[in-house]
């Protein structure tokens, strides 16, 4: 199979959690990260003034040249006024998943296992 593309264990499980593609083609690695971003890290807020609020996350994968590292985000009830927005605050991770790996494609590799994990389990 072609390196751009998802080994397909991991298509399978994907599917399982919602996510649609066409037949007779694969999932990219972008798409993956794209849709596990969309779906279950950045969430959109819009608070009584009408302001529009990105980046609510819970996860936060960062993925390096030997590894990755992902932070188990748990959001405070509190807020802090930026410029008369309201943003969420964040207190310390929950949980820190980190892992050293021989390149940065066995990198995404571990990272994305590991995110669909976390997602199954949450």
């Amino acid at each position: 199979m072609n390196k751009e593309f998802i080994p397909e264990e991991l298509e399978s499980e994907l599917i399982k959690l919602g996510y649609e593609y066409e037949t007779n083609t694969h999932i990219l690695w972008q798409q993956a990260f794209r849709w596990l971003r969309n779906q279950y890290m950045t969430k959109s807020y819009i608070n009584e003034k009408r302001d529009y609020i990105e980046g609510n996350f819970f996860m936060l994968p960062l993925i390096l040249p030997n590894g990755y590292e992902i932070k188990l985000l748990e959001q405070s009830t509190s807020y802090t006024i930026v410029g008369g927005r309201e943003i969420p605050f964040y207190a310390e991770p929950e949980a820190v998943y980190k892992e050293t790996t021989e390149s940065y494609e066995s990198a995404e590799l571990a990272c994305l296992k590991k995110l669909i994990e976390v997602v199954k389990n949450k």
